[in-house]
C-alpha cells in the first residue's frame, strides 16, 4: 500500500504519520466503520480524507 500525503509529509515524520494513520482508523472503528483495511470497500475514500486531515493539521502548524 503506498500512502500519499501532499503538504503533510514535510512536516510530520513517517513515525508520526503512521500513528497519526492508526490513530484515524481507529476513531473511525470506534464509531462504528467496520474493518478499516485494504479491502474496505470506501478504502480510497477513506484515504483521501485521512491526507485531507492530515493536509488541514499540517496547515494549522504553518500559522502557529
Amino acid at each position: 500500500m503506498t500512502i500519499k500525503v501532499k503538504f503533510a509529509e514535510a512536516r510530520m515524520s513517517d513515525g508520526n504519520f503512521i500513528n497519526f494513520q492508526d490513530d484515524f482508523y481507529n476513531l473511525l472503528e470506534k464509531y462504528g466503520v467496520k474493518d478499516v483495511d485494504g479491502d474496505h470497500v470506501h478504502f480510497d475514500e477513506i484515504c483521501k480524507k485521512r491526507d485531507e486531515l492530515a493536509d488541514f493539521i499540517a496547515g494549522l502548524h504553518l500559522d502557529q
